[in-house]
């Protein structure tokens, strides 16, 4: 990969939108660090959509960012359909909470019907879109979780459903429902929601709607990402204007690639200091 096909852009805070929610707390936190740091090292990496721009990854950063009043941010600005970004689903894993109080919790939601089904079924059953979820116990025992056939009004339910617990016990993510896997890695696990695999044009519905996902579900792999821009705050909180600051931003990443500090890594790497 050629760092000519990266696409770095500042651009309005507000044009930016999400879809997914936001935890205040943790936005805080993070903001608080951008704050002393001065810094903003990774830009959050969005999809253009007309006027505005979709958060694919960076949801937190984007929601600090708004947190401290900064106007423009930077972001890198990817091809939605491009072959080098998919779109997957974590699971969420509940420990420590006894499963027939978060079905009794889950059942009372007005508009959402619960069934026990065979794994296989569960699995059938979310990949065609009949469910919106379904619950894995730790017994094995599987519960289609069903809503309406809409789209925006099913994504109402399953936030619902996810506050039920988060805030009231841990919660881990996983990409398997393996349970002799998390199991091991989770001594107390006691269910695991299994949310389905959107697409990216309901991820893009979803934002432009103002519908948002429950935070922690959708998981984009995206090939070609640009970290350690480490841009000063100064220059996205400057009074000048955007074609300033990008004119100012293409001389600035010139002058890094000019002095050989860009580096792309094909191989898989682990970070320590994020």
């Amino acid at each position: 990969m050629d760092v000519a096909e990266i696409t770095l852009r500042i651009v309005p805070v507000d044009q930016v939108i999400l879809h997914e929610g936001q935890d205040p707390l943790v936005i805080k936190k993070l903001g608080e660090r951008l704050r002393s740091d001065g810094l903003l090292r990774n830009p959050p990496i969005v999809a253009q959509a007309g006027q505005r721009y979709i958060v694919l990854d960076g949801a937190t950063r984007t929601g600090a960012l708004n947190y401290l009043g900064v106007r423009d941010t930077l972001v890198q600005i990817v091809d939605y359909a491009a072959h080098n970004i998919s779109l997957d689903s974590w699971y969420h894993l509940i420990v420590k909470t006894p499963p027939s109080e978060l079905l009794a919790r889950i059942s009372g939601i007005d508009g959402t019907i619960i069934e026990r089904v065979e794994p296989k079924q569960a699995e059938h059953d979310l990949t065609l879109g009949i469910s919106m979820c379904y619950l894995k116990l730790r017994n094995g025992a599987t519960y289609n979780v069903i809503g309406v056939d809409h789209l925006e009004l099913n994504i109402g339910l399953l936030n619902r459903i996810v506050d039920v617990y988060r805030g009231r016990t841990d919660v881990y993510r996983a990409v398997t429902t393996d349970l002799n896997i998390l199991t091991r890695e989770y001594p107390d696990l006691q269910m695991i929601v299994v949310f389905p695999r959107y697409t990216p044009a309901q991820v893009t519905r979803l934002a432009l709607n103002g519908a948002k996902l429950p935070m922690g579900i959708t998981r984009h792999l995206i090939g070609g990402r640009a970290i350690g821009i480490n841009l000063p705050l100064e220059r996205l909180e400057s009074n000048e204007s955007l074609e300033e600051k990008n004119a100012w931003l293409q001389k600035w990443l010139m002058e890094k690639i000019h002095e050989r500090k860009v580096r792309f890594y094909q191989e898989p790497v682990f970070v320590f200091d994020e």
